[in-house]
């Protein structure tokens, strides 16, 4: 005879369990009620097993990878590797990469483990993972290997978006900071790094502008390195106010852009003459020269002023406060393009006080 076993014991079980516990129930009505426990239970068990999130391990990224192509609003960017001058380009244009923002878009869909599965019906569309909504980045490597991860609408809850892996069919939850990082903007992973000219490697510097006198820094050589704090061992051949030729120095130890012009953009400034240009002059006897054209945009928003370098291919925008810096604060510069003189930068610095032509600024200190 087979033992009694499955859901027959359990309620065998149960309805020897009320009789020892209730022995005047008529032994029909125990096992009614011995099955109506053991169904509740069941139910139980099913609600619980609903309830808990389901999860999914995030298979693993491969390495060497060799191409990245980004989906973002009906735009599409590649990055591929230079594998010869270990380096990533930006676009059809080759554009020189910022590796370090590239490979934080690596490591950031490498360290995907278990993620929690909101759906497997494969209705991607209910949660924006078609059309325009969705962000999509592919990996690729020399071997035909491929990774593809789909990003969509804000979930409900926590800082998560939706997101799909691959070919399947479950929608998951991904890090908001994920998707904040797949962009089809070009500048987004451009080095924005244009120039590097460190006082230290410089003999002069000259700024000049139509209409305007020019203004000649060299090396103060009967002073030292750590002068008064403010314009570290050089002079200007004008008097300019306290602290801007410190902030001059720290603009252009490393000229970073805010971003490149469009070619559009570039195509227009071929025919426009700069309103100021900067002539750095190195030791060894070499000149750079940065060139400041009309700044675009609102005043009130914040203006961007296009702006053309020595040893850079590309015409960049700097914003107009820290052009401000490297005029020495100077407001005739800037004043044919100016509705009221001065502005202030995002810390909160007052460029207008201690300017020539400024009230506040007293020429005999």
């Amino acid at each position: 005879m087979k033992p009694d076993t499955g859901f027959s014991a359990t309620a065998r079980r149960a309805v020897d369990a009320l009789g020892k516990r209730f022995p005047g129930v008529p032994r029909s009505t125990g096992i009614y009620g011995a099955i109506l426990l053991v169904l509740l239970a069941v139910l139980a068990v099913q609600q619980l097993e609903r309830e808990a999130p389901n999860t999914m391990e995030a298979p693993d990224l491969f390495s060497g990878i060799s191409r990245i192509t980004l989906e973002a609003r009906g735009r599409t960017l590649t990055l591929e590797y230079d594998r010869q001058g270990d380096r990533w380009l930006v676009g059809p244009q080759g554009f020189r990469g910022d590796a370090p923002v590239v490979e934080e878009l690596i490591q950031a869909v490498a360290d995907l483990s278990r993620l929690e599965v909101v759906s497997t019906r494969g209705r991607f569309e209910a949660y924006g993972l078609t059309g325009d909504t969705r962000r999509r980045v592919t990996f690729e490597d020399d071997r035909g290997g491929e990774f593809t991860l789909d990003l969509g609408d804000s979930a409900r809850a926590g800082a998560a978006v939706y997101g799909r892996l691959n070919t399947g069919r479950e929608v998951v939850r991904l890090p908001r900071a994920l998707h904040n990082r797949v962009s089809a903007d070009p500048d987004d992973f451009r080095d924005l790094l244009v120039a590097r000219l460190p006082r230290e490697e410089l003999e002069a510097v000259r700024i000049e502008a139509p209409g305007v006198e020019p203004v000649t820094m060299r090396p103060d050589r009967d002073v030292s390195e750590e002068f008064s704090g403010d314009d570290p061992g050089w002079r200007a051949s004008r008097e300019v106010a306290p602290g801007r030729i410190r902030d001059f120095f720290q603009e252009v130890g490393a000229v970073r852009a805010s971003s490149f012009l469009t070619t559009e953009e570039a195509q227009e400034l071929a025919g426009e003459e700069a309103f100021a240009g900067v002539l750095f002059t190195s030791a060894d006897g070499g000149e750079t020269l940065l060139e400041f054209f009309p700044p675009r945009g609102d005043s009130s928003g914040g203006r961007l002023v296009p702006a053309r370098i020595t040893g850079e291919e590309y015409p960049f925008f700097l914003s107009e406060w820290r052009v401000r810096r490297i005029l020495l604060g100077l407001e005739e510069y800037l004043r044919p393009f100016t509705e009221s003189p001065g502005m202030e930068s995002p810390a909160g610095e007052d460029l207008r006080g201690d300017l020539p032509g400024v009230d506040g600024f007293d020429p005999a200190g």
